[in-house]
């Protein structure tokens, strides 16, 4: 009887340790643990060493930058474009403006809706007397803008099929050799009256 219950004590001691869960060593959280979590979970995308993403991004970002900064650039802009107004019955104008070019180009004709002619003088004193002479072309370089004003290089516009009236616009197009043909809207003036230059 003693044996039986000595027995029986061990075999209660021994469930008593089965019943126990065994203990596991808990490693401390760091910064490399919490990425593998996040990634094994699909919350984090490794990078593909295959397809680098940020030389890519970079990438893009300059040619964003240089399509905002370049794409949207006229190869010639036309600024203070005017006329002044002429007296009723009059057939001949004239215009001045201010042409700047991207890259050096060659200015090779003009035309109007509302002249038969449009011709490039420029005006030259000899002897004390004004003289205007045609000039069939002229280069536009990248660093210096054309200037066409009254007393030097112009625009004469012959054959008018109206006055030109102070308050209202006309369109002159302008023919490039490399740019093509540029339209510019001509205000017209006042007689006497120049416009604010920028």
């Amino acid at each position: 009887m003693k044996i039986g219950n000595r027995e029986a004590g061990i075999g209660r001691r021994a469930s008593k340790v089965t019943n126990r869960e065994p203990t596991v060593a808990k490693a401390p959280l760091t910064s490399e643990s919490a990425l593998s979590a996040l990634t094994a979970f699909g919350f984090l995308r490794p990078p593909d060493s295959r397809f680098p993403i940020l030389p890519l991004l970079s990438l893009i970002c300059i040619c964003v930058c240089l399509t905002a900064c370049t794409g949207s650039a006229d190869p010639i802009a036309v600024t203070n474009a005017w006329a002044p107004a002429t007296p009723p019955g009059a057939t001949v104008g004239a215009a001045y403006m201010r042409i700047e070019a991207r890259e050096a180009d060659t200015l090779v004709g003009f035309a109007s809706p509302i002249a038969n002619t449009v011709e490039l003088h420029r005006t030259a004193f000899e002897e004390g007397i004004a003289q205007m002479r045609k000039v069939d072309s002229v280069i536009v370089s990248a660093d210096t803008p054309l200037v066409l004003e009254p007393s030097g290089l112009h625009l004469m516009l012959q054959g008018l099929s109206a006055p030109l009236e102070a308050g209202s616009s006309i369109h002159l197009t302008l023919q490039f050799r490399n740019a093509g043909d540029v339209t510019a809207e001509i205000h017209v003036m006042a007689a006497g009256a120049h416009p604010e230059h920028h």
